[in-house]
């Protein structure tokens, strides 16, 4: 990204955001925070389904289930 183009988004160097260009215009794309100790204790409390039982539990459901 340009300097005139960060300068004038007060983004400074450290700043990372997306965007793409659009002619001849930038378009900022919004971001979430992940929340990251959310996540972490989903991840932990989802390991009880990693079992090869639910694996092919779940392999049998495919197709089966409504999406």
């Amino acid at each position: 990204m340009s300097q005139k183009i960060r300068k004038h988004a007060l983004l400074g160097k450290e700043d990372s955001i997306p965007y793409k260009l659009q002619g001849d215009a930038v378009v900022f794309h919004e971001v979430t925070l992940l929340d990251l100790d959310y996540f972490q204790t989903l991840n932990a409390m989802l390991s009880e389904w990693e079992a090869d039982d639910d694996e092919q539990a779940y392999k049998n459901l495919v197709g089966v289930l409504p999406m």
